[in-house]
């Protein structure tokens, strides 16, 4: 009787870790064709002008643009390994969020780390008011997709 009860116990074990695995992967392959999605509905030849209404419109986890220090960052791709966990930056995405960058939002500034400063540098479409070209997103989420790609391996 013993026995079976370990056996059933294993099993809902077993079970519940294999749930677990297949809806963290299929939310990992989620993000990346939600990024992807939004990047191939830019036409390639249609300019953008980075002006405090476009970036407006990237406000949300499928689209997340922010403004830090004058200048224009896609976060997106980094919403999911953000230490603080996407709420920690969606409140700040589509409008400027340099105060809550360079304080943490905390009440007793705090600077983010210099590897949160190096990963942003990564993710910087342009200057405020600056006209880009589509093929710039297209890059930063391919940077984002492939350094994440890479972290991933490294914590094997």
């Amino acid at each position: 009787m013993k026995l079976k009860i370990a056996v059933g116990i294993s099993l809902i074990i077993f079970w519940t870790f294999i749930v677990v695995i297949v809806t963290l992967a299929l939310s990992r392959n989620n993000q990346n064709q939600v990024s992807s999605v939004s990047v191939n509905n830019l036409k390639s030849n249609e300019l953008i002008k980075l002006t405090s209404e476009e970036i407006a419109k990237h406000d949300n986890s499928n689209s997340s643009w922010l403004i830090i220090e004058g200048k224009v960052y896609d976060v997106t791709q980094s919403l999911s390994s953000h230490p603080g966990g996407a709420n920690g930056i969606l409140p700040y995405c589509g409008r400027d969020g340099t105060q809550a960058f360079t304080t943490k939002n905390k009440t007793r500034p705090q600077n983010h780390s210099d590897t949160a400063k190096s990963l942003l540098v990564k993710e910087i479409l342009g200057s405020l008011n600056e006209t880009i070209n589509p093929s710039k997103i297209l890059n930063v989420v391919n940077n984002s997709q492939t350094q994440r790609q890479f972290e991933d391996y490294e914590d094997d």
